[in-house]
């Protein structure tokens, strides 16, 4: 592989773990929200 190439996967690899973190930080938002509501409900 060329070295243009490397960076190129380098810099795709990171997009990549950007987004999955991103979903990650979404996911564990919605369910902080989920137990509070149900905790609302529940008072």
């Amino acid at each position: 592989m060329s070295r243009p190439e490397l960076d190129q996967l380098k810099r795709r690899y990171a997009d990549v773990i950007a987004q999955l973190d991103s979903l990650a930080t979404a996911d564990t938002g919605l369910s902080e929200t989920d137990a509070q509501t149900k905790q609302e409900l529940l008072e």
